[in-house]
């Protein structure tokens, strides 16, 4: 949001350019998310573990599993059926797009870090920088308004880049479960509880968890 105040415009253009850098990991995820459930014809608020326990009756041992690093790779044997073959496919897509979200967003948070501590400052600067850019009292009310708001999104990057990390993870997870008899393991199919593509609401608050999440997501891609 434009404060009127070409410093404190161009701090926030930084900003803006790591905003552009989570929304577009996010939308490529997004995209995988929308495809996939479009193959597997189930809704945006449908749980993919039930999904896939259904993919996994429907091809009757034909797709296998493998976990690489926590990173698993699905493959179908020949003499499936299209639909399985095509499900497969969308699978794998969400995996990669997973995975190349996580690595783009490796250096964001700390980036991010950096610069939060410079926004929190802003606000209080506010009233000296709009009256030493000519701004009258409802042109100063606007000014602090954007950069509270700015400020905000600013703060919600490290979390923001926590909640791809943490699904991925979950996705991993639940896409390796699902087939699990498949790849010659007893545990049960865990279900995956939040949609691929929704906003984390357990992200755990702070740079530490929004760190933790994409580590762990990274790490997961980075070992396959």
């Amino acid at each position: 949001m434009p404060t009127g105040l070409a410093d404190v415009d161009s701090f926030f253009n930084k900003v803006q350019s790591l905003l552009d850098d989570v929304q577009g990991a996010q939308d490529g995820i997004r995209e995988a998310n929308t495809r996939l459930r479009a193959v597997l014809g189930i809704g945006a608020d449908a749980k993919l573990g039930d999904a896939l326990a259904g993919l996994k009756e429907q091809a009757k041992g034909a797709v296998k599993v493998k976990m690489e690093g926590g990173k698993p790779k699905v493959t179908v044997e020949p003499g499936a059926s299209p639909q399985v073959s095509e499900a497969v496919g969308a699978l794998n897509g969400l995996v990669a797009a997973l995975a190349k979200a996580t690595q783009a967003l490796a250096a964001v948070p700390q980036q991010a870090q950096v610069l939060i501590a410079e926004a929190k400052t802003l606000p209080g600067k506010i009233p000296t920088l709009a009256k030493d850019a000519g701004l009258g009292i409802a042109g100063m009310g606007g000014a602090l308004k954007a950069v509270k708001h700015n400020v905000g999104l600013t703060v919600s990057i490290p979390k923001e880049c926590g909640a791809v990390g943490k699904e991925a993870v979950e996705t991993f997870k639940a896409i390796g479960g699902a087939f699990a008899a498949e790849a010659g393991r007893s545990r049960g199919r865990p279900s995956l509880h939040q949609a691929p593509g929704s906003r984390s609401t357990s992200t755990s608050r702070g740079r530490r968890a929004g760190a933790r999440g994409l580590r762990a997501g990274l790490a997961a891609a980075e070992r396959a």
